[in-house]
């Protein structure tokens, strides 16, 4: 057992109601909410060793995500370059190499519905 010294506080009523009932709700003594509350306070200087675990733990996922997600980026650039050169050589292929004069201008000039062509 830790040697312990008495010490009288002078709280306000709201800190001490709020200390109460969190000791209450952990089910542990009043003094252990009170020394809990001290160490994981602000000021102190000292971090506790989990949370340099967790710290250390999160930097580490987050320096995997980091470079996955590069890794995805460079994928699904790739891809798109592939797909658009697959999409080039469908284009291609939709197109005959030799066309004729007249299908080249064809494919240039407006297309005319029937109507239009029976009033000549």
């Amino acid at each position: 057992m830790r040697p312990t010294r008495t010490v009288t506080l002078d709280l306000s009523a709201d800190l001490l109601d709020t200390l109460e009932a969190g000791a209450i709700a952990k089910g542990i003594s009043l003094n252990q909410a009170v020394e809990t509350a001290l160490r994981n306070s602000p000021g102190e200087t000292q971090p506790s060793i989990s949370a340099n675990a967790q710290d250390r733990g999160a930097r580490e996922a987050l320096t995997k995500l980091k470079e996955r997600t590069a890794a995805l980026e460079a994928l699904t650039q790739q891809m798109t370059t592939h797909m658009r050169m697959l999409q080039e050589e469908v284009d291609a292929l939709k197109r005959p190499d030799h066309q004729s004069t007249q299908e080249r201008i064809a494919e240039y000039l407006p297309t005319h519905s029937d109507d239009f062509a029976a009033g000549f």
